[in-house]
């Protein structure tokens, strides 16, 4: 995974990060070990629509992508992401 130039999550059916490799660290502004186990809404507000996706994905028990999906938060500004 810290071969991939992008931020990395894994993230189970409770949104708990799993996995992240270092760019996803320098995205989410935080290390590994403060990031690991603990839910994504700790550090992107759920009213972003990256869960929109993860929901429908759970609720779908499918693999659900999208792009070019933007994120504005206070802690991670304005970005535009990728799911899959």
């Amino acid at each position: 995974m810290n071969g991939h130039r992008s931020a990395v999550l894994v993230i189970d059916s409770e949104l708990r990060i799993l996995k992240v490799n270092v760019a996803g660290e320098n995205f989410l502004k935080s290390s590994a070990t403060n990031l690991i186990g603990y839910p994504l809404s700790n550090f992107v507000p759920c009213y972003c629509p990256v869960f929109e996706v993860f929901n429908l994905s759970l609720t779908e028990n499918d693999a659900v992508s999208d792009y070019d999906v933007t994120l504005d938060t206070p802690g991670i500004g304005r970005q535009t992401v990728c799911i899959s």
